[in-house]
């Protein structure tokens, strides 16, 4: 896979070299990671692809529809945002009510966030084996490495 980014770097985009260039950043990422740490791959590789072919709205419309109605409330305990990690980060996972006891979980990263229910499947996240809820600031997701650990923080910090 690496190289086919690399190579797709090099040629799709008509200024390969632009340090500004989104794919050229997916495969720097891909280098940084040591040989088998996959497992934060999958939302920095999203932020690349889809800083690369999203066309995101001023940040203000409902390109953050999925951020901003990520608000934990009694009836969804486990809305919020959260990031992998640690809450340093520009970019995390927009856990937000998506109707009776289930979530809408989006992507978000500085040019917006993915629409709600297009990310991933909406879910109730307890009992779905795609999750694994370590307790209300702690959840884990599946990805294609295993799971990754997500914890709850304040916002977006761009938001």
């Amino acid at each position: 896979m690496r190289y086919g980014l690399a190579k797709m770097a090099a040629t799709s985009n008509p200024r390969p070299n632009d340090p500004l260039n989104p794919l050229r950043w997916a495969v720097l990422l891909m280098r940084s990671k040591p040989r088998g740490s996959m497992r934060s791959l999958m939302p920095a590789l999203a932020l690349a692809i889809c800083l690369a072919g999203c066309q995101f709205k001023d940040a203000s419309d409902s390109s953050r529809e999925a951020e901003l109605t990520a608000i934990q409330s009694a009836s969804h305990p486990f809305a919020g945002f959260w990031k992998d990690g640690h809450c340093i980060d520009d970019f995390g996972l927009a856990i937000a009510p998506a109707g009776d006891k289930l979530y809408s979980v989006s992507f978000c990263g500085p040019g917006g966030c993915f629409e709600p229910g297009t990310y991933r499947p909406n879910t109730a996240l307890v009992n779905d084996p795609e999750y694994r809820v370590l307790d209300k600031d702690t959840i884990e997701v599946s990805g294609s490495d295993g799971f990754a650990r997500y914890i709850r923080c304040p916002a977006r910090s761009g938001a």
